[in-house]
């Protein structure tokens, strides 16, 4: 595992309401930077994610965190 300096560490909240895209949302940006070589999209039916997520993404030399947080209403 890589050792960054904490000024190329960015920390990102994505919070939206239980189905809103923020895992499609993260799903992109991992594919944009290269960790995936297909986006997977909603073919049958849709997933809604109800817990906490993590993701990391390496780009550009610094490291971004991505925490996506589904909630009802």
């Amino acid at each position: 595992m890589r050792i960054y300096d904490s000024s190329n560490i960015r920390n990102i909240g994505i919070l939206g309401h239980s189905g809103s895209g923020k895992s499609n949302m993260v799903e992109g940006l991992e594919f944009t930077a290269g960790l995936t070589n297909r986006i997977v999209g909603n073919e049958n039916d849709t997933k809604i994610t109800s817990s906490l997520s993590l993701h990391a993404v390496e780009y550009q030399g610094a490291k971004y965190n991505f925490c996506g947080y589904s909630w009802i209403w």
